[in-house]
């Protein structure tokens, strides 16, 4: 009896140490996986945390590192775009009976209002070209630097509206907007192949065919400084009217109605530094007479419509997280 008690007993205490040593193994274990998950867990949030919130992640942002995350965005997100730009243009004489017709007649008032003046003896030409032609071809020109400025301004807070809440960059959001404006510019060169054809075949010239790719210098130009005054607006809202007032100013120094007086030094002088007249008078001349003027200061607008692009495509990436929480 003693031999069988002692033995049920060391049985019993075998079990009971072996369960001790399982459970202290399966404590072990699991300590080792929290541990190893707690590990895990925070060099990812280590890394999510350097990769989005470290300042230095975009503050020491290139050029060539902007421009390719720009290229990338659009992209990828080509068809967001794309549903916009319909939306947009779609939408904005919705209801109206005449739809179509008021997108093409707010397209060309504003070569209507100044070709009125210019019938009047009140604007003066370059005789170069017919009047109608020489202002046709101006207007479709600067408004298209001018309405691509606008547009991005007045687009940054539309864009991080329609954006909310999505994975989009909000860059996306500020191109999808350019929409209207592309369709405006078309409707104005159609207007001016149009004036071209009546004022005479002599002032028809194939040159006219290269406008898609002569535009590049002020899409350039106007998405670049758009860029710069969207991100400064978001702090300072008075940029907005501001840049409205200048733009209404410098349509008088453009060469785009009328060509500036030759009488004035000054203005001559500051001619060949003025970006958007240079890129007016070089595409209007390429477009109409097949040359330009004055190669050196076109030349030079378009190497600074790159500079600015650029420059702007760098200070919206390096700015674009503060404006996320200023939007």
């Amino acid at each position: 009896m003693w031999k069988r008690a002692h033995s049920e007993e060391w049985h019993t205490v075998g079990i009971v140490s072996a369960m001790d040593g399982g459970v202290a193994g399966i404590l072990s274990e699991m300590e080792q996986t929290r541990r190893t998950n707690y590990a895990t867990l925070h060099r990812m949030a280590h890394a999510a945390v350097c990769n989005v919130y470290r300042p230095s992640s975009r503050a020491n942002i290139g050029f060539l590192r902007a421009l390719g995350l720009f290229a990338r965005d659009l992209w990828s997100h080509r068809q967001p775009i794309a549903v916009q730009i319909k939306s947009d243009w779609t939408g904005i004489y919705k209801g109206s009976y005449l739809g179509t017709f008021w997108a093409v007649v707010m397209a060309v008032t504003p070569m209507s209002v100044y070709m009125l003046l210019g019938w009047l003896k009140i604007l003066p030409t370059d005789g170069a070209m017919p009047l109608s032609v020489y202002i046709a071809a101006g207007v479709t020109v600067w408004m298209l630097i001018a309405e691509t400025i606008t547009t991005s301004i007045n687009g940054l807070r539309g864009a991080a509206a329609s954006l909310s809440g999505s994975q989009m960059p909000l860059c996306v959001g500020l191109v999808a907007h350019y929409g209207v404006l592309i369709s405006d510019t078309v409707i104005r060169l159609a207007a001016l192949i149009l004036f071209v054809l009546f004022s005479g075949a002599e002032h028809l010239s194939w040159t006219l065919l290269l406008f898609p790719v002569l535009i590049v210098p002020m899409l350039l130009f106007g998405i670049g400084l758009g860029f710069v005054l969207a991100s400064f607006n978001v702090v300072f809202p008075d940029i907005d009217p501001l840049t409205g007032m200048i733009l209404r100013y410098l349509v008088f120094f453009s060469c785009a109605f009328f060509p500036l007086p030759e009488g004035n030094a000054f203005l001559q002088q500051t001619l060949n530094w003025n970006v958007p007249a240079q890129l007016v008078m070089g595409v209007r001349e390429l477009m109409i007479l097949g040359h330009v003027d004055h190669p050196q200061g076109f030349a030079i607008a378009c190497i600074a419509s790159l500079a600015v692009f650029l420059f702007g495509i760098r200070t919206f990436y390096r700015l674009e997280p503060h404006i996320e929480e200023r939007l």
